[in-house]
Order: C-alpha cells, then structure tokens, then sequence
C-alpha cells in the first residue's frame, strides 16, 4: 500500500474551475455561493502534498502556513474553514489544537487503479513559486488546465493550441479580452502566440514550456515532502529540536536501514529523539550499524524524565502511524 500521494482527482479539478458552486446549508436548502478563492487554492495545492494516500494530513500549523502562503493568521483561518465550508475537506476537531488534522474528500489513491480515475498530480515546483503565488486566481486555474492538457503535446514535442473562447468556457467567462490578458501573464510558465485560424484567431502555447513539467529535485519527492512534514510535527509534538538538514538526514538513514525492521528501526530513532531532545543523526547511524540482534544506548543523565510518554511517542513515530489509516472516516 502507498504511503502518500501528491494527486488532485480529476473531478476536483473540475469543481475548482467553476466560479459558482452549491452547497447545503443547516435548514436543508441548497444556496449558491462563490466557489474557491485565491488563498483557498493555494491551500489546497500545499495539503495536496502533505496527504497520505487515503486524503488525510495531519500537523497542519498555522504558522507554518503563514509563511508557506505569505498571509495573516485569520487569513489562513478563513482559508481553511473555507475549503470545508465548499466541501474540498473536512476538518478534524477532536482535540484540536495548533496542528489540525483533515482529509481532502473522496481523493483516496492507494493503488494503480485508483490512478486510472485521473488526477493532476500537485508537486510540481512552479505551482509553489513566487511568480505563480502572484497570479490571479483564474490565471492559476488556467496553469493548471494547461499543464493536464498540454501533457501529451510536451511529450512529444509539440505545440497546443486552442481558441480563447474554449478556455473562456473552462474558466466560465465571457470575455475574450481577459483570456488574452491571463496568457500574457502565464507567458513565464506557458510562452504562447497568436496566429489565425479557421474559427479566427487562436493562441499557440509552445512545446518550450518546459517549467510546468519539471520534476522537483530530490529534496521534494513525494515521499520525501510526507515524511519531512511527519517528523517536523512529530519533533513538534515532543518539543525535539531539528534542523532541516537533520531532518533530511534522518530521512536517509530510515530508508537505508529499512532492512532491519520496522520495530528496531523506530525504536532506536525514537529511544535517540525522546533522550536528546534533538535529532542527531550521526549517533542514530551509529546505533543503527551494531548487531542486528542488539543495540545499546543508555543516558540517564540526558534523559531521566518518567512521566514522558515513551511509548506513545514511538506509536506517533511508527510506519502505522505514518501513512496507513485515514484520519476521519
């Protein structure tokens, strides 16, 4: 079973195109309201790729995401309590505190044929960047789009084009002038010209757009983006301090000594964790590279705190806890 997974489905795309939706309200009725802004799709994207595989995250902190999304307090609030008002999440409150938990709905991809139902896969570096956090909301809509629709023709080096009138209807406007405006503000992510064609003038986007299909260097794999995201609410938790080399670091030594089990494995790394009050990867190496049968580590004086929920710690910090169970159900 997969861990994690940086996907949108498909049909969540499509709800995020459309400028209108309809939700329930309390008394039963149904009432129209503007569907998702700005901030709330930036949000969305940044859940996207701290998600396990059934949707959920846990360890969203607030401030974290002020800085991530370059806003005030009671804008990322208004943010979050949006997206589950709009029906993109829905948010845990059982014991909420500074990190909360929620499950962007029905996205669960556990396996190949989850993928078959079509998704937009989320980490991909220009959708983090600066250039694309300044864009308009429909401007962002349409990188989106284009980076679905432009797939094939990247692959294999081809043009797309495609006349404004019909990204005027996937963005659900009318006017013409303001597509030509939005691709003149895409242009860094996705070059285009105007030639004439049969219906009248089109816009031709380049097989030169190459910044959309990059993939993230090695710092910001999917796998690497969970388990970074999970250790840093873990050493949250726990008051551990870290960097974030260390963390990566960590990451590396779990992979590399995966062979030795899964129990061994996060007994040492939470026993080093928990006693220093730090990650310090050099030591859990070094403990990880005795016996296969057997490891000491004792340090009373780093750690002589009874009442510390060792074993509650090593749950939060084990595989199970890692990936497999959705947070709400």
């Amino acid at each position: 079973m997969r861990t994690t997974n940086n996907k949108l489905g498909y049909h969540i795309i499509n709800k995020i195109m459309s400028p209108k939706i309809i939700i329930p309200t309390q008394d039963g009725t149904d009432i129209e309201i503007s569907n998702i802004t700005d901030i709330e799709l930036d949000l969305l994207l940044y859940l996207s790729t701290r998600q396990n595989a059934f949707g959920s995250i846990e360890g969203i902190y607030y401030k974290d995401l002020m800085l991530e999304l370059n806003c005030s307090k009671q804008s990322f609030y208004n943010a979050f309590y949006g997206l589950e008002t709009k029906g993109y999440i829905q948010i845990d409150y059982s014991g909420c505190n500074k990190n909360w938990k929620c499950t962007i709905l029905n996205n669960i991809f556990l396996n190949e044929k989850d993928d078959e139902k079509g998704y937009f896969n989320t980490n991909r570096p220009f959708l983090y960047s600066t250039e694309f956090k300044e864009l308009t909301l429909n401007e962002k809509k349409l990188c989106i789009l284009l980076t679905i629709k432009m797939a094939k023709a990247y692959q294999n080096h081809k043009p797309f084009d495609v006349y404004p009138l019909t990204i005027a209807s996937w963005l659900g406007i009318d006017s013409i002038s303001t597509i030509y405006k939005y691709c003149n503000n895409i242009e860094k992510f996705f070059p285009n010209i105007r030639v004439k064609g049969i219906k009248g003038e089109k816009i031709v986007f380049t097989s030169k757009c190459y910044i959309p299909f990059q993939l993230p260097d090695e710092e910001h794999t999917e796998r690497m983006n969970f388990l970074t995201h999970k250790i840093k609410y873990f050493c949250k938790m726990y008051d551990i301090s870290y960097t974030i080399k260390d963390v990566q670091d960590l990451i590396v030594l779990m992979g590399q000594y995966a062979s030795k089990g899964v129990g061994k494995l996060f007994s040492i790394i939470c026993d080093i964790l928990i006693s220093k009050r730090r990650i310090e990867p050099a030591l859990i190496n070094s403990l990880l590279n005795q016996s296969e049968d057997y490891y000491t580590y004792t340090d009373p004086n780093e750690y002589n705190n009874q009442d510390f929920p060792k074993e509650e710690a090593q749950e939060n910090l084990s595989f199970s806890n890692f990936s497999t169970e959705p947070i709400l159900t």
